[in-house]
């Protein structure tokens, strides 16, 4: 299974996602899903970027046919605020860490759905291993959640 996620980077983005999607509140985390109604917001942070080789690549990939079965495209964004640790290496660790769980658990992220993890104070004392089993949980639970 191929798949592409793209980082949120924009305020307004994540602000919209936090205003409509859907919440599930953890120990350590809070995740946020929404449904993107339109699959070519999904790149859209890309085209105000000068780089032509950019432009080109999403050119080719937007002609492409895409079979849903084969091809995950989604958003994901990270919130680690200084209320969580006052040290950006420790922030930028917390970060690296869910960027990780994200990318080992690519198969329970939907197609055409922005997620925004929003870290916690508690998840500086969590291993890796607890926070996976969670955060694995928490996406069952949203892709439940969303098929009712």
């Amino acid at each position: 299974m191929s798949i592409k996620i793209f980082n949120i980077k924009k305020t307004s983005d994540f602000s919209l996602i936090n205003k409509s999607g859907s919440k599930f509140f953890l120990k350590d985390l809070i995740i946020i899903q929404y449904q993107n109604p339109d699959p070519k917001l999904i790149s859209h942070n890309f085209k105000n970027n000068n780089n032509r080789k950019l432009h080109d690549q999403l050119d080719q990939e937007q002609n492409l046919t895409i079979d849903k079965n084969s091809l995950i495209n989604c958003r994901v964004g990270y919130t680690i605020s200084k209320s969580v640790s006052k040290l950006s290496t420790t922030r930028n660790f917390i970060k690296r860490r869910l960027k990780s769980v994200v990318k080992n658990n690519h198969k329970l992220l939907q197609s055409n759905h922005d997620y925004v993890f929003i870290a916690r104070k508690t998840i500086v004392e969590s291993s890796f291993a607890e926070l996976e089993k969670n955060i694995k949980f928490a996406l069952k639970k949203l892709i439940k959640n969303e098929q009712k």
